[in-house]
Order: structure tokens, then sequence, then C-alpha cells
């Protein structure tokens, strides 16, 4: 009988296809970031139709769920929101003193040292556990009349595994073409938006919109494509020894939107 070493054990040729049954079948979770309630909140302009123009990149492909990002690909830009949003989702957090008083914006604003001010906002930070790059904000009179003037922050990450279906926007990587012959890429010469597809259509379970939902074995697949490619086009765009030079683009603004996911339910 023929044996085969496995994972450090052997396994007779019999058991080959039960072990690749098992495989396929073994559940894979990813690490996920998030601010705010792990529960599903609920989003109206699901709703919206498909080609409505309110309907945005971002905009949620169902109505119950919450966004994240997966672990090393936070986009703090998008993280952004005004203060009753941050209410709704359970994110707002008061900046409080060491007795637990909330603290108003001129205990900083009045101070005329930049030494003393770095120093408070120091003290503060470590008083809330308030991270390097959080952010500290202060209420406005339309906000909220009531709480006028007092610091908030958007509260901590929540770090969470999570291994079922996924909405995400990595089917493609979209990036533009230059041919060097033309001339100095990227000001006078003309260019092409190309793609590489990145996750086969089998794959795909559902669309929406700039959203497809795959499963979360084939969504960590195609997040290590996606940023393989993006790791590539990065490296060689300035390289103008190069006959063609390609620069990754995205449907938004900014390359690392597309990394942010949507869980219906964790």
């Amino acid at each position: 009988m023929d044996f085969f070493l496995v994972e450090n054990d052997y396994l007779c040729i019999e058991s080959i296809p039960k072990y690749i049954a098992m495989v396929k079948n073994k559940k894979i979770t990813m690490d996920f970031i998030r601010w705010g309630a792990l529960s599903p909140q609920k989003h109206e302009e699901a709703k919206l139709p498909y080609n409505s123009e309110k309907r945005g990149y971002h905009t949620a492909p169902a109505m119950w769920g919450i966004y994240a990002f997966p672990k090393g690909f936070v986009y703090r830009w998008l993280l952004g929101m005004p203060e009753s949003d941050l209410r709704q989702n359970n994110r707002f957090r008061w900046v409080r003193d060491a007795e637990g008083n909330k603290v108003r914006v001129n205990v900083l604003t009045d101070e005329k040292k930049e030494s003393a001010l770095r120093q408070k906002q120091l003290l503060l930070r470590r008083l809330n556990k308030i991270p390097q790059n959080g952010a500290m904000n202060s209420v406005s009179r339309e906000e909220d009349p009531k709480n006028n003037g007092f610091l908030y922050w958007d509260g901590p990450a929540k770090n969470f595994k999570y291994g079922g279906e996924i909405w995400h926007h990595l089917e493609f990587f979209y990036y533009n073409y230059w041919d060097t012959k033309y001339g100095y890429w990227g000001v006078d010469s003309p260019s092409n938006e190309k793609k590489i597809r990145i996750v086969p259509l089998p794959e795909i379970i559902e669309r929406n919109g700039s959203w497809i939902k795959t499963s979360m074995r084939d969504y960590r697949k195609a997040l290590k494509k996606f940023n393989d490619c993006l790791q590539h086009f990065q490296t060689f765009r300035n390289d103008l020894t190069k006959k063609t030079i390609c620069n990754p683009v995205s449907e938004e603004d900014d390359i690392k939107s597309c990394f942010e996911v949507f869980i219906e339910k964790v």
C-alpha cells in the first residue's frame, strides 16, 4: 500500500480523496476591523434601484449589515462621519478627564503654549485610551445645543473573526496604461484603461452595484491577488526606463477604498 506525507502525517492513497474533500469543506476565517457595533445596522439606501443617481460606490449592497476592513487594509479616511451617525452605530465616545467629567474644547483652545497643549492632548488620549491616529472633535451647537463645545472621539476599534459569505469590491483590478514611445506618460501622452479580472465569474454568488458577494475562501484569494497587483504596479509605475508604464486606478478617488467589505451578519 502506498503512503503519502501530508502535513506531517502519512495518508494511504485511498484516503486522499477524503482528505481533499475535508480541506475544501474546512471553514476559512479572516481577521477584520470595525469601528462601531457588530450587530447588523439598517441601511435604507440599499433599497435604491440599481440605476439610481443616488447610488454610489459605497452604497450598502444589503438592507442589514456592517462595513468593515480586513486587518492590515484599513482606509481611515472612510471612517469619518458626522456626530449623529457615530451615535447611531455606537461609535460615539465622550472625552473625559481624570474625574470622569466631559471635557470642553476650550480646555485645549485656550492653551497658548504649544508644548503645554501637546501635554494636555497626550494626557486626554491616555485617560480615554485614544489611539495616536484617533481624532478628537467638538460638538457643534447645530448638532446638539445641550452639549455644545464638548469633545468626543470615534471610539475604539473592534477586532473580530468572520468566515461566511462576504460583499467586496475586488472583482477587477483597474490600471492606466501608457506607451512611452508617445512621450512622457501621464501628461500629454494617450493612455488606455485596462483591467485584470480578480474573481472568476463562477465564484460570484451575487452582485449589487459595485459590490460582489463571494465565499470567504474566494475572497481571501481575491484579496491576495488584488494586493499583489497593487504592489506590482506601484513599484514599477515610476520607472521611466520601461517601454510601458502602468498606474493603478480605482472607480473611487483612492484605490485603498476598494478594500472595504460589507458583512450581513457576524
